[in-house]
């Protein structure tokens, strides 16, 4: 059977597929929408070795669209606020020449959202695998509570600040 006219056909088909995508994102919720949203951000800053320098600049500032403006992360008592979307966005340039692969996860988020609102609070671990040579890896796990806003159709990280954890000795 030979195809008659393949311009009407490659326009039914991605006519289904983009039906098919408002359908599937129209069901999500925005408890999904920030899920996503914190995976992207983790696909976003997740590097190998073999990234070069242009990539990585690319990448960290591609990072605005995840903070924002007035973003304050708070590591720990001992390390001062970081404030700011662009101080923010200097540290992680820093922090990713110094580790040149790094993978980054958040796993066991929890959302709490209301829907009469534009705002979200996480709580999440994110998981931090480095190589810090061809031999040595450096794994880190710390927990995370943020709140987000929606701000132009997206959640934005408002806070950021890292939970202080039992240790065992």
């Amino acid at each position: 059977m030979a195809v008659k006219n393949p311009v009407t056909i490659a326009a039914a088909i991605v006519g289904i597929v983009v039906v098919g995508w408002f359908v599937y994102s129209s069901q999500q919720s925005e408890e999904d929408r920030i899920r996503q949203r914190l995976y992207d951000l983790a696909e976003y800053v997740s590097t190998t070795k073999q990234t070069g320098d242009s990539a990585r600049l690319i990448h960290i500032a591609g990072l605005r669209k995840f903070f924002t403006e007035g973003v304050t992360v708070q590591v720990n008592e001992d390390i001062p606020k970081i404030t700011g979307r662009d101080n923010l966005l200097q540290m992680a340039h820093i922090a990713l020449q110094h580790e040149p692969g790094l993978t980054v996860a958040f796993t066991d988020i929890s959302v709490t959202h209301n829907d009469n609102t534009q705002q979200a609070r996480v709580n999440t671990t994110v998981v931090v695998t480095g190589v810090q040579s061809d031999k040595a890896r450096s794994i880190d796990a710390q927990e995370l509570e943020m709140a987000l806003v929606k701000a132009e159709g997206e959640w934005r990280m408002e806070t950021v600040q890292f939970v202080k954890v039992m240790e065992l000795q």
